[in-house]
């Protein structure tokens, strides 16, 4: 495993351990709490696509092992 990879591990644990913070800490049923909760929904799904599309992109894998080095 190399180290980007441990590292998209730690960042995901420690997202994890927030999140699970804010949803002991949040009155689940007010408005900003919806809203909020809709908007970080919203990134997340947006990171996870984008994500998604750079691990399933060849033309990006050909650029990082040939040309960046």
């Amino acid at each position: 495993m190399n180290l980007e990879r441990i590292a998209y591990l730690v960042l995901g644990l420690v997202t994890l351990a927030w999140l699970g913070l804010a949803i002991l800490e949040t009155d689940l049923g007010s408005t900003e709490a919806v809203l909020g909760w809709a908007t970080v929904g919203g990134f997340a799904l947006l990171l996870f696509k984008a994500l998604r599309d750079r691990a399933a992109s060849a033309e990006d894998r050909h650029y990082d092992q040939s040309v960046e080095k």
